[in-house]
């Protein structure tokens, strides 16, 4: 997992981006990039301290506990300051994990579910306003590179063997021809467009 900052100039994010968040079992998730927050932001259905521990009721209905979290007073577009909870999560990007925290918040009314703030754009991303999903975009010419490949030498009769791992991260694709096609067609579109 990646915690330092990568300092390679060709890694950009558009304004919007599919992420993965694999601690929630969260694939494609929707998230907002915005360089004028500080914190990265995550919708939540509920939260409540149990002890030492915070439990996270998510969107899925899925429960985690939380034994590292921080409270912080944080000021909204409004003007407005709110305390929230902080807690860390694994975050995909580009097919890389990042450890990356998270205030807890009711983005229930936002368009998306997660906002990415400076705390993880300071880890060498950049930022193109005028695209959209720019690391699924990577992905799905990187991939689209090696079927070609694939098909170059032969291994066209079993590309999620080779493909999906490269592609997505390496790390829990399923290899059967049905599961592992879905998965990538819902990260990244299929391979024509």
């Amino acid at each position: 997992m990646n915690d330092a900052p990568n300092r390679s100039p060709d890694r950009s994010l558009g304004r919007t981006e599919l992420v993965d968040l694999p601690q929630l079992q969260w694939l494609g998730a929707n998230a907002v990039v915005d360089s004028g927050a500080y914190h990265c932001a995550i919708h939540c259905i509920n939260f409540h301290l149990d002890g030492d521990a915070l439990m996270v009721t998510w969107q899925s209905g899925a429960v985690t506990r939380h034994e590292q979290f921080r409270k912080v007073t944080v000021k909204s577009s409004f003007g407005d300051r709110q305390e929230r909870y902080l807690v860390h999560l694994q975050l995909r990007v580009y097919g890389e994990d990042f450890n990356q925290e998270f205030s807890l918040s009711d983005r229930s009314r936002m368009r998306n579910p997660l906002l990415l703030g400076r705390t993880f754009l300071k880890r060498g991303f950049i930022v193109n306003v005028r695209r959209r999903n720019s690391s699924a975009s990577t992905f799905r010419e990187q991939s689209h590179q090696v079927l070609l490949l694939h098909e170059h030498t032969n291994f066209v009769s079993q590309p999620q063997s080779l493909l999906y791992p490269k592609a997505c991260g390496g790390s829990g694709i399923p290899r059967t021809p049905g599961q592992g096609h879905e998965y990538w067609t819902q990260l990244c579109g299929s391979f024509g467009q």
